[in-house]
């Protein structure tokens, strides 16, 4: 049976608790420099126009599944027990039942902009509109506010439990046990969003929406694929 969500007083989880092109003076050194590489297995996207992408490592392109269940969504991101779920461009979190999305409406009352799973902790946090981060509590979201005055964009969790995160202005930063080091925009690019595959390599999105692997000192990136920008990217936890 599959497990599912309850966003209610008694939860199913009570602890609901990671310029492709760089500036355009760097354009060409910085294209030059950068490797092929290879998507990990069941690499799933959103693309800009809120559509599901799934690489198809055959034709090596991103073959389009449309508006899953008939929802536009700004992100998806896979949970414990391969619970997959989703946001809604209005702000509503989603479960995927296998057809369709379970509405799961607005958790704690919030109207978010993406949530995360910590597998480190096994703890759900979120990204408010305003830019708040949370963490849910078992009934609501605490909201840490603009963590560090940053204005949320995304949260991302590496291996360790690491707490990453992208402000609006494309930013990176990590948390180091007292406050949010300022990454600022790591070799050269503003981010929309990073993410930790299973092996624990750190992935990004510019925001001109092209996919990045980072390799220690630069983005390794096989450019713009399908003409296609991106929004976000993740992979099933099998």
């Amino acid at each position: 049976m599959r497990k599912k969500i309850v966003l209610l007083t008694s939860l199913f989880f009570t602890n609901f608790s990671t310029n492709i092109y760089a500036d355009n003076a760097q354009n060409e050194s910085v294209l030059e420099a950068q490797a092929k590489i290879l998507y990990p297995m069941n690499t799933m996207a959103i693309s800009n126009s809120n559509r599901v992408e799934k690489w198809n490592s055959f034709s090596s392109s991103w073959s389009d599944l449309g508006y899953m269940g008939g929802w536009p969504v700004k992100m998806m991101t896979y949970a414990e027990s391969n619970i997959l779920l989703a946001v809604h461009l209005d702000g509503r979190m989603g479960q995927w039942t296998g057809t369709n999305w379970e509405d799961l409406g607005f958790p704690g009352g919030w109207n978010l902009k993406m949530v995360a799973f910590d597998y480190k902790e096994a703890k759900y946090w979120s990204v408010g509109v305003d830019g708040n981060v949370g963490k849910w509590n078992g009934k609501s979201w605490y909201n840490f506010g603009n963590l560090d005055g940053w204005n949320v964009k995304m949260v991302a969790f590496d291996l360790a439990g690491t707490f990453w995160c992208v402000s609006e202005a494309g930013n990176m930063g990590r948390w180091n046990g007292k406050h949010i080091e300022n990454l600022g925009n790591l070799g050269g690019w503003k981010m929309k969003m990073i993410a930790f595959d299973k092996l624990g390599n750190l992935w990004g999105i510019s925001n001109q929406g092209i996919i990045g692997k980072w390799n220690g000192n630069f983005w390794d990136t096989n450019g713009p694929i399908n003409n296609l920008a991106l929004n976000w990217v993740f992979w099933s936890v099998k």
